[in-house]
Parts: structure tokens; sequence; C-alpha cells
């Protein structure tokens, strides 16, 4: 079972790894809305504040069966990064666009059992590359695999085909990648 917070992009979106024999559930934590600029979905992490964000996704979880690989994009990243390190079911979760130490997400230590994948474009303007380097040594630490592929370009999320940021090489590499990663969990 796969779970993603967020869709991959209009055109490799949820359907294609349901296609290939994935079960995807995207839970909606933002109720409903949708947001044009990266000022106003950041303005409603902060104000719905990122422990609620949580409890709400841990609860959008809690009864799901099967092995669950956990995914995110964005802010959506923390949240998949946080339901991989404490659900009791994670084999995996891939990281688009965005990660966190854990240390951010109050995580003691990452599981040894849950191997992380993170995109992001080479110059994308929210990369924290510190950040990338504590999470990765994090997990390399516990002893679980950890794959970071970084893409040409100066764009945030370039899986978004509504987006100016799309690019669509990069979105099918993105998806040819996270596929070899789910189908190996």
């Amino acid at each position: 079972m796969t779970l993603l917070p967020d869709r991959l992009n209009g055109l490799y979106d949820a359907e294609e790894l349901r296609k290939v024999g994935h079960v995807v559930t995207v839970p909606d934590l933002y109720n409903g809305e949708v947001f044009t600029d990266y000022g106003a979905g950041n303005g409603k992490w902060f104000s719905m504040g990122i422990p609620a964000m949580l409890q709400q996704a841990q609860a959008a979880t809690k009864e799901l069966e099967g092995d669950l690989i956990f995914a995110g994009f964005s802010n959506g990243a923390a949240v998949a990064e946080f339901l991989a390190a404490t659900h009791p079911k994670a084999k995996g979760t891939l990281l688009m666009h965005g990660a966190l130490p854990l240390e951010m997400l109050q995580i003691p230590a990452w599981s040894a059992r849950v191997p992380v994948q993170l995109h992001y474009n080479e110059k994308d303007p929210f990369r924290n590359p510190d950040n990338d380097i504590v999470l990765e040594k994090a997990v390399k630490t516990s002893g679980a695999m950890f794959e970071e592929f970084l893409y040409k370009g100066d764009t945030h999320l370039f899986t978004d085909p509504d987006l100016p940021d799309y690019n669509e090489a990069s979105a099918k590499l993105l998806l040819e990648r996270v596929l070899e990663f789910v189908n190996k969990a």
C-alpha cells in the first residue's frame, strides 16, 4: 500500500501507481483548500500549526492496512517524513521537494527498516542542503537506505503541470525512480 498526501502531477499522478497494482490513499489535510501560490499554501500550513497537521495525518493513516510507503510534496514531505518515522507499518518514504532534520519533527531516531528517497531541483529556492545532509546522516546511521536525486533546475514544484515550475522531463524521471522504489519496498 502507498500513501500519497499529494498528487505526483497531472500526467503521472496517483493513478500511475494504481495502474501497476498499488493501493493509493490521498488524505485531504487542507480541508479542500487549493492554493495558487507558495505564500498562501505556507500561510495555511502555519495557521493550522504543524502539530495539528501531523495529528490530522496520523488520524488519517491510523487504520491503513498492509505495508505503507509515505510520500509527500513540499510541506507534505514533512508530514510523510514524520509518518514514516512514527507509523508501525511504514516500509519507506518518498520526499519530493522537502526534507527536515529529525529534531524539527521531534523524532529521536530513524528506523533501520524505513528507506528514504529524496527528490529536489538543484537550485530549489526552498531547499536547505544542510537539512538534506542532517537527514541523510540520521537515516544512514540507523542502517536504512538513503537516496537523494537532484534535478537540473531552479524551481520548487517541478512535478506539477499546473504550475510554472513544471518540468516534464524531470517529472517523468522522478516518476520512474518513485516506481522503482515503490516496487522494491
